[in-house]
């Protein structure tokens, strides 16, 4: 048979006729993205501030930089934006393969594809491997981690049935060559979508379904071949690992230096013991069980709405229409805007629904199906979904935390849920394979259909006759505040409470009731099927497609519709203009006066005006206009100023989680789930509490009231570098951040007459430390409370209180007006980074001396994220503090192009002993890795494209000369 002869074959038409079904479910679904939409998903948001400076080079540089200062004070970019020159024939083959769709569309269409592939791999009929594609692409968490901008997750996600096809058809072929090949292939794309813990998780998997493959080659006698191709798959592997070496090496360093990677630390920051850290290393137990499962909750696998879906009001949700409308009147007010949420998580965006046909389904291949590897796939889902209960089955976690190589690593244990929703749609088409081709064998014993059916419809009846049998309809945080009621207020909070109670079973029992007309559907058409052989033949996969459709899509509707308009209740629409996510921050009033203040130096001006001016006649040629014109020239803006500049600014309020400050500038905060270990701990100890001379020594030069809108200068900034006169040695780290600690008092100074009573003491300026209940008296003698002293206040940020039309209120004091009750400043003592450094011994015996005249001075010259430049000019030899992150790999520091020691000062800081004279000091990250894993991506990319040439004319040419 000839190669044109096999491609035209019928089942290579089914085949086309798939992925056109791939496409127009993609298609409709995304129809916003071909419109010039995209989805408004917040962690890409956040992310764009992150990647800010990485782009800002990459695109108007054409440069693969490393380390960015966007946040956290600096911090490597691997886990940010990584570009690698070395993949870029990698990349091209995974966008061909989801079609060069755009984004969100290509993750739908992947996860469709990938799993239609498995499902043929395990020689199921094209059309129900079609029925289990839509199952699985379907699942409701796919469709909510697209919303939230989870897009390395869904990538992995879209491999992963990909690899597990690969790893089976290398067991189960004849020819090993091509299966083989595609391992490599597909492991390449999965460990390129650098999401470790969606792979991590596969690889459970991968070793439940091998050690079934391993039992059934013992029982066949062949375990020569068995061994022959675990050997090629673990090379194969290799050269998958070998080609996305730079990213998993630069991923794996930085995550020991990461919250991931523990910590030097046996303190916390409340002074405790950090027993933890003693144990193991890796995240804290409470840090990785915060996302857990609750058991219960686990039943949301098969009714969306077991513990009420997403976080969010109940009365903003479109499904509870006709449910608000009879809450009693007397609580509606305060119940519509309570949580429809009652579950075990801090917060979530929806459950994980496989949806209760194919959970059905599954259920039933666990009695008809014949191939041993359906007790892999039960185990490994039993395992897994065990271990996303976390903190609720805590001896169970803390036992594979311990030891299981790696799981410590990974926080949201609920992530782990991915595997059911591989594994459970996979059992599915195994039983609807096995109805198809041997419907009478199942036709002759029915007792598990009917057990199965029976005991799904009676478990919904349960649920719907006794809803709190099964379920709680409060959080433990609502039964908290049941047990403390006010005095007085009983009859209230009760009926408030039991009234809340109701409207959620309301939630839940709609939701069982849909569920079960779901079951009932699928359960008759395959009863019929059973007894009709035409029915099953030609009807019944289109049939419950349709039903498994319907059922998955509503609810995944519920969490991304196609909203490109905000509705009543929403914050924001599902969907905005592609170019509104490309440039998602407006620069706040905050903003624009540190972009003011700055361009005063005439040098940056200059390059400014050049900058925009020359964009402004670019964007006129393209004739853009309107917002997208604005925002590209604010964006321009900065990111010039951010070139010539390298001072850091601190946004009051979350500045530890938000990107926001740094889209525009280089942040003390920012937003990301590995940042600098150290860092995090700086924050816990320091930062968090308002330490002012840390922030001093971050040279925050700016300080921005929340959402950016005022800025407030800091004239106590260290700079970019500083001679400092002593140096304290201490011997470990515990002792290193306790030494940077700050005593705050905070001087009320009253006017107007007024007067303010601490424990009855009345005075005119008085010193507080930030926690007291205080007593303002007005000139005529009325007391009015003032509880709790806010610590916004800072060295140098006064604020005043003014007493309005609304009460006392405090607000940023710009001089003096009518209104003005007090000002309230901010004074510490303490650490003084200007004269002092602290440093461990380890550093210190490294130094010529333990104290220096500080005459002289050290000056930035030039500035690259990835290699500053100094001078420095002095009578004698200095100690040279630097406000740069400190990190043992990666950074080296050369004076007059000669390498020298680079110290650690301060927990987190840089530091360079330097000798007298005038010297040129010059700071570059340079990880080498990097280089060299371009070079051999592009040599294993080469590999395995010969693997896969050899491996399809083995399979196609030499295959149609013996047909």
């Amino acid at each position: 048979m000839s190669i044109k002869a096999q491609l035209l074959q019928k089942k290579n038409l089914w085949h086309v006729g798939a992925i056109v079904l791939f496409l127009a479910i993609t298609i409709g679904y995304f129809s916003p993205v071909f419109d010039g939409y995209t989805i408004n998903q917040g962690d890409v948001t956040n992310w764009s501030g992150a990647a800010q400076e990485i782009i800002d080079y990459r695109e108007n540089s054409d440069e693969a930089v490393h380390w960015t200062n966007s946040m956290f004070s600096g911090m490597p970019g691997v886990q940010i934006s990584g570009s690698s020159p070395g993949m870029i024939i990698l990349d091209e083959m995974r966008a061909a393969l989801s079609l060069w769709l755009p984004r969100p569309a290509n993750s739908l269409f992947l996860y469709f594809i990938g799993f239609y592939i498995l499902g043929l791999t395990l020689k199921i009929k094209p059309s129900i491997s079609v029925l289990g594609a839509i199952a699985y692409g379907l699942s409701s968490y796919f469709i909510i981690i697209l919303q939230a901008g989870h897009n390395t997750k869904a990538f992995a996600i879209g491999y992963a049935p990909l690899v597990l096809a690969s790893f089976l058809w290398s067991y189960r072929s004849k020819k090993m060559i091509l299966p083989l090949a595609l391992s490599a292939l597909f492991m390449a794309f999965e460990l390129r979508a650098n999401h470790l813990q969606i792979t991590y998780y596969l690889g459970m998997v991968l070793v439940a379904v091998g050690v079934f493959e391993l039992v059934n080659a013992i029982k066949g006698k062949t375990l020569p071949s068995f061994s022959k191709r675990t050997i090629g798959l673990l090379a194969v592997y290799g050269l998958a690992i070998g080609l996305n070496y730079g990213n998993i090496k630069g991923t794996l360093d930085y995550a020991q230096f990461t919250t991931r990677g523990g910590s030097e630390l046996t303190i916390n920051a409340n002074g405790s013991k950090k027993e933890e850290a003693k144990k193991r290393s890796g995240l804290d137990t409470e840090y990785i069980t915060a996302w857990s499962y609750g058991v219960d909750e686990t039943f949301s696998l098969i009714v969306p709405n077991f513990k009420g879906g997403a976080t969010g009001a109940i009365g903003t949700s479109e499904e509870n229409k006709d449910i608000v409308k009879n809450i009693d009147r007397e609580y509606k007010q305060n119940i519509v805007g309570m949580n429809q949420y009652w579950g075990e998580q801090p917060f979530t965006s929806g459950p994980v629904y496989i949806g209760v046909i194919v959970v059905f389904l599954a259920f039933l291949a666990m009695f008809y199906v014949n191939d041993k590897m359906k007790w892999g796939l039960l185990a490994v889902t039993i395992f897994t979904i065990m271990l996303s209960w976390g903190k609720n089955y805590l001896g169970f976690t803390e036992f594979f935390l311990e030891y299981l190589p790696g799981y410590n690593k990974f926080r949201a244990v609920t992530i782990i849920l991915f595997v059911a929703e591989l594994t459970l749609p996979l059992l599915a088409i195994l039983f609807l394979n096995k109805l198809i081709k041997k419907r009478e064998e199942i036709a002759q014993n029915l007792i598990p259909f009917f057990g199965v059916t029976g005991f799904f419809i009676l478990l919904f009846v349960l649920f719907m006759v006794a809803p709190t049998l099964f379920n709680n309809f409060l959080t433990t945080a609502e039964l908290g505040e049941l047990d403390s009621i006010p005095v007085g207020q009983e009859k209230l909070y009760e009926g408030l409470f039991e009234e809340l109670e109701r409207v959620r079973i309301e939630i839940f029992s709609a939701d069982v009731m849909r569920s079960l007309i779901y079951l009932i559907l699928g359960a008759g058409a395959i009863f019929f099927a059973i007894k009709n052989s035409e029915f099953a033949k030609k009807a019944l996969i289109p049939v419950l497609a349709l039903f498994i459709i319907f059922d998955l899509l509503s609810v995944d509707f519920r969490y991304l519709g196609k909203e490109t308009k905000p509705q009543k209740g929403q914050r924001e629409a599902e969907w905005k203009k592609t170019w509104k996510q490309k440039y998602p921050v407006l620069a706040a009033a905050g903003d624009k006066q540190i972009l003011e203040f700055e361009l005063a130096d005439p040098i940056i001006k200059k390059d400014v005006d050049e900058k925009v001016s020359a964009l402004k006649k670019d964007l006129r040629s393209k004739k853009i206009k309107g917002g997208e014109f604005s925002r590209q020239i604010e964006q321009k803006e900065f990111r010039t100023l951010g070139r010539h500049t390298n001072f850091r600014v601190y946004e009051q309020g979350n500045p530890f989680n938000s990107s926001r400050t740094s889209y525009f500038h280089k942040s003390i905060g920012g937003y990301h789930g590995a940042k600098l270990g150290p860092y995090q701990e700086l924050i816990e100890f320091h930062l968090s509490q308002g330490n002012q001379s840390v922030l001093n020594m971050l040279n925050m030069k700016y300080s921005l009231a929340q959402g950016g809108q005022q800025a407030i200068p800091n004239p106590k900034a260290l700079g970019n570098a500083w001679f400092v006169k002593n140096v304290v040695e201490v011997k470990n780290a515990d002792e290193e951040i306790l030494a940077l600690a700050v005593t705050n008092a905070y001087n009320y100074e009253l006017y107007n007459g007024y007067k303010v009573s601490l424990n009855g003491s009345l005075d005119s300026v008085l010193s507080v430390r930030g926690n007291e209940s205080l007593t303002i008296s007005t000139p005529l003698g009325e007391s009015l409370p003032l509880v709790d002293v806010p610590y916004q206040a800072s060295a140098q940020q006064t604020l005043g209180l003014f007493n309005t039309e609304q009460g006392l209120q405090w607000g940023y004091f710009n001089g003096f007006n009518p209104q003005l009750v007090a000002t309230l400043s901010n004074v510490q003592s303490g650490f003084t980074p200007e004269t002092k450094a602290i440093m461990q011994t380890q550093f210190a015996q490294k130094l010529s001396a333990n104290s220096f005249n500080t005459n002289g001075e050290i000056v930035m010259t030039s500035y690259h994220p990835d290699h500053i430049s100094y001078v420095s000019n002095s009578i004698e030899n200095q100690l040279a503090i630097f406000s740069e992150i400190y990190i043992n790999e990666g950074w080296n520091v050369y004076i007059d192009g000669n390498q020298v020691d680079l110290l650690k000062a301060n927990y987190i800081l840089r530091a360079v002993e330097i000798p007298a004279g005038e010297h040129k000091i010059e700071m570059k990250y340079e990880v080498q890795s990097f280089k060299s894993a371009n070079m051999m991506s592009m040599g294993l990319t080469i590999v395995i494209l010969l693997l896969l040439s050899f491996g399809f004319y083995v399979e196609l040419v030499k295959g149609c000369k013996t047909t």
